[in-house]
């Protein structure tokens, strides 16, 4: 198929292609000493991948923004909560220093709320923050891993961020957040069940309970109690 690539001013290489895989050969050259130096690189690219696909999540609506987007990837995924889990992952976006990057979600509560997490940043500068309706509720840097459980207890509408943020220099690591299995659960709705009996299935009921009763304690259906 057809195909594009260009390279912008950060050095990041951009190319076009359908669906499919695609493998792209990557021709450089340039001018050193008075010569001229050139070689290629070949890399497949791979399509992209959704969110929603990327965190197996279906369910929900997933927004991205600040100064790059996330997307989804398959350069770590978790084993977690499912061992046999897709091999893919959502990926905070590729910031600079002084940028930050978010994915954020709505759900109706109450519930639960449980993701799977890799941070690999420069520790305790480019951090990682969740945040549920603006609060922050976690902060990660350096190196970690391991699964996250929030619950939810107010009913109505709440909003969910993954927020990946850099300072003004230096990056370690990946200088990237991971998130998979994102799971939203809510409490099941008991709903109240009216048993109607009939008057004379209530006496026959009754009486059986009297008998069954009385037989333990020696008294009869109409409450007398017996003498041996």
């Amino acid at each position: 198929g057809s195909s594009y690539a260009s390279i912008d001013q950060d050095g990041w290489l951009t190319a076009g292609v359908d669906s499919r895989p695609h493998t792209v050969r990557i021709l450089a050259s340039y001018s050193e000493n008075g010569g001229t130096v050139s070689g290629s690189k070949t890399i497949t690219i791979q399509p992209a991948i959704s969110l929603n696909e990327a965190v197996d999540n279906y369910d929900l609506v997933f927004t991205t923004g600040g100064d790059a987007p996330w997307y989804g990837q398959t350069a770590w995924h978790s084993t977690y909560s499912n061992p046999d889990a897709d091999e893919d992952s959502a990926s905070s976006g590729r910031i600079g220093d002084n940028q930050k990057t978010w994915m954020k979600t709505m759900v109706e509560g109450p519930g639960a709320l449980t993701f799977d997490y890799c941070v690999s940043s420069e520790r305790n500068y480019d951090k990682f923050e969740f945040l549920c309706d603006g609060v922050v509720k976690e902060t990660m840097s350096g190196g970690r891993e391991g699964q996250y459980l929030i619950i939810v207890r107010e009913e109505g509408g709440h909003t969910f961020e993954w927020r990946y943020t850099k300072d003004v220099s230096v990056s370690s690591g990946d200088d990237a957040v991971y998130i998979d299995n994102i799971q939203w659960s809510r409490p099941q709705k008991v709903v109240p069940v009216e048993l109607t009996v009939q008057e004379q299935d209530r006496d026959e009921m009754n009486a059986a309970f009297c008998d069954h009763v009385g037989a333990d304690r020696g008294v009869d259906a109409a409450g007398e109690q017996r003498h041996g």
